[in-house]
């Protein structure tokens, strides 16, 4: 789901399958908002501030508080790919008769051919970016293991600015490909 490559579907002529599964049918886009709006449910989840009871002693580490803040950043890349996918299932179940008529040609509309690669790009940054935050939480905790501490800024120049390295690089490969000759 998280590849910039699913640009192509908005190129192929889905009026021949025979698969109810394949990539860009009804019931792949049906499939993909429902398990994309349940995991933007879980991830409102996660995010939602947490009140604990006044009679309750709890200790919190400054490693605890750390984790805490990497969980949620990894949350909100989580939100931020779930709503890319929700919103390009939607477009592509709401204009699915349209999309069934679209013949295998590199020549389309423009808007449709600017919102896939869009709607892919985004998606594969987000998700590209979740990673990189499980990463970290890994890391913070072999850390926290070792006595040892940890900058919360690096945590988000390894997750935000690679990530944004490594779909601009995977973008121009596939939107350019004579560059990378």
């Amino acid at each position: 789901m998280a590849s910039p490559r699913l640009e192509s579907l908005c190129c192929i002529n889905i009026s021949d399958t025979k698969d109810d599964f394949m990539l860009g049918t009804k019931v792949y886009n049906i499939t993909c908002i429902v398990s994309s709006s349940l995991s933007i449910l879980g991830a409102v989840y996660t995010l939602l501030p947490r009140k604990v009871p006044e009679n309750a002693r709890r200790r919190t580490s400054i490693g605890q508080d750390r984790q805490r803040k990497i969980i949620d950043w990894l949350a909100v890349a989580d939100f931020l790919a779930c709503i890319g996918i929700l919103v390009r299932s939607s477009v592509w179940l709401g204009r699915y008769d349209y999309f069934k008529k679209i013949p295998i040609t590199a020549h389309g509309e423009s808007f449709d051919r600017i919102f896939c690669a869009l709607s892919g790009a985004w998606i594969q940054y987000f998700y590209i970016t979740t990673y990189f935050w499980t990463l970290c939480f890994a890391v913070d905790v072999l850390l926290l293991m070792r006595n040892r501490t940890s900058e919360m800024w690096l945590y988000h120049v390894l997750s935000w600015l690679i990530s944004a390295v490594l779909c601009v690089d995977g973008l121009i490969s596939l939107y350019f490909p004579s560059l990378s000759r």
